[in-house]
């Protein structure tokens, strides 16, 4: 039922535009219309709260909650239907059960939490779409190596939205004496796509190991059949960001990173780590730099409108590199006072 209304409204205008994409070159008789469906706020994420609630009610873990105005909360609770945190019945569903004494502190760090949500949102994530929009109009000609300024400040970007939005919630929630999961935890640091996506939207990617990737045979099946688990894990995790071809590109390829790392891993970096010390840190130090840059490029995806494109702008990374000192100035910043944030 939950899965149903979520097909319906998110994904019915995708699988008539695949049909029609498809199908309907072929057969131009058979071109579907393509409705006007409004999308609900907030439905991805709500619905995976029920999901998660029948779910953890039939394996034992909770218990139905007897008061429908408390599960309305739980289900719709307002600081995180646009951008999450996902949280578990298990840890909010007691929160909204008990009664809630918020002390000075918890006022004050939640307020500040919000105000940094704020400020990562809107003075940082606004200015650099802004930027990143602004080079990639149609028809611009980029200069040389512009490519990487735009992978690079695109990460950044979608960085200090998404992880803006999450914070302003989680303060939010704090300061109505609510404690909400850590959504963001320095992902740009990571070493490997497995690494990045455990520190990346944590709540999503654990909700899918534990309500897909595990229920799917986890890692008690054979490597090829875990692999075969992950790009489907992968791919519906594309489509539940959004219904449109880039995004079923970026799931496929971010679940392509984490197949090919997991092989690479168990054949060849297990051995060297376990054999040659030294070479642990060095092979580490690449990792953060290429998983970063694997993020950034896949990032393009979503701003490119054909594979000519994409094509285009992969050949201008070769041409040169661009330098735009002002702007490299504000994202650094932006970058020290992350790392002051997160390790201050």
């Amino acid at each position: 039922m939950n899965l149903g209304i979520l097909i319906f409204f998110k994904y019915i205008l995708f699988f008539l535009s695949v049909w029609n994409d498809s199908l309907g070159v072929l057969f131009p008789f058979s071109i579907l219309p393509i409705p006007e469906i409004l999308l609900p706020i907030g439905i991805s994420f709500y619905t995976f709260h029920n999901i998660s609630y029948l779910s953890d009610i039939r394996s034992g873990k909770i218990v139905p909650c007897s008061n429908f105005i408390r599960f309305g909360v739980y289900d719709l609770f307002f600081p995180l239907l646009l951008a999450g945190p996902i949280e578990r019945p298990d840890s909010l569903l007691p929160q909204i059960e008990k009664e809630r004494v918020v002390d000075q502190n918890d006022f004050v760090s939640g307020a500040i939490l919000f105000f940094w949500g704020i400020f990562k949102k809107v003075f940082v994530g606004d200015h650099l779409l802004f930027f990143t929009n602004k080079v990639m109009e149609p028809g611009m000609s980029l200069p040389s190596g512009m490519i990487f300024w735009i992978a690079f400040s695109f990460a950044f970007q979608v960085y200090a939205d998404f992880s803006g939005y999450t914070d302003g919630a989680r303060g939010l929630a704090k300061m109505l004496g609510f404690k909400l999961s850590l959504n963001f935890n320095f992902p740009f640091i990571s070493s490997n796509p497995s690494e990045f996506w455990k520190r990346w939207h944590i709540s999503l990617s654990t909700w899918l190991r534990d309500y897909l990737y595990i229920p799917l045979g986890g890692n008690r099946i054979s490597l090829f059949r875990q692999n075969v688990n992950l790009m489907i894990v992968w791919i519906l995790g594309g489509l539940w960001h959004g219904a449109t071809y880039g995004y079923l590109v970026w799931g496929f390829y971010c679940g392509l990173q984490v197949v090919l790392y997991n092989i690479v891993q168990k054949y060849f970096l297990n051995l060297i780590n376990n054999n040659i010390k030294i070479l642990k840190y060095s092979i580490n130090l690449i990792g953060v730099f290429l998983t970063f840059w694997m993020f950034a490029f896949g990032l393009l995806l979503f701003q490119v409108h054909s594979p000519g494109e994409l094509w285009s702008l992969a050949g201008n990374a070769f041409g040169g590199f661009y330098w735009n000192s002002v702007f490299a100035a504000k994202l650094f910043f932006f970058v020290f006072l992350c790392f002051v944030w997160n390790f201050g």
